[in-house]
């Protein structure tokens, strides 16, 4: 593999949608090599005990093996950190079987300032036909055997020392929504260097 993969794990509501649509593109010096389909497939939706990491390292082999010499590989799949609806519990299940297909992966993590992140969950949660006030929503839930609106997910601290526990603290990086609200090309070349990018150029044409 000529290049490490860029695994972009999440969260949900910090510009996931905007960098799989613009940002991870060939034009970029980038291609994804694997759809949120895919993932849910391979990573998700497997049971626990037999789970098998064989198909999606195939799949990502022959990805790969299309790629160009100067493309880096990307897989950007909010669904990974966990779903906040129901406390994201899923989350350190996931890191665990991605260190197991891709244990060479270069991590990305984009995180949002809490304050804005919340509302924003809450809002996606009602658009997708959620019924609870606000308030009921952010309690969560202590009925047994069922999960809810837990704010551990929220501490990011906990799942990044996870990944770079599994994967080692030099190849974790995190990239605040805020960092691309302000200065959205710097934020661009950060990443691009950290993820070995070297075809990216600008997100504006000189």
């Amino acid at each position: 593999m000529a290049k490490p993969i860029l695994l972009h794990v999440g969260y949900h509501k910090t510009a996931t949608t905007w960098m799989q649509a613009f940002l991870f593109t060939p034009a970029h010096g980038y291609r994804q090599i694997a759809t949120h389909e895919e993932v849910f497939a391979h990573i998700v939706r497997p049971f626990g005990l037999p789970f098998d990491p064989t198909p999606m390292k195939a799949l990502i082999a022959e990805r790969c093996a299309a790629l160009a010499d100067d493309e880096t590989p990307v897989i950007s799949s909010e669904i990974l950190s966990g779903h906040p609806f129901r406390g994201g519990h899923e989350g350190a299940v996931y890191a665990e079987r991605l260190a197991q297909i891709i244990p060479d992966a270069r991590l990305l993590f984009s995180v949002r300032n809490q304050t804005r992140m919340l509302p924003s969950v809450y809002m996606q949660y009602v658009l997708r036909g959620g019924t609870m006030p606000y308030d009921q929503f952010f309690e969560g839930t202590k009925e047994l055997g069922y999960f809810g609106f837990t704010p551990e997910h929220f501490e990011y601290d906990r799942l990044v020392a996870r990944y770079q526990a599994l994967f080692g603290v030099q190849n974790v990086f995190v990239l605040t929504q805020e960092s691309l609200k302000d200065d959205m090309d710097k934020a661009a070349h950060r990443l691009a260097t950290y993820a070995g990018a070297t075809r990216f150029s600008g997100l504006v044409p000189e």
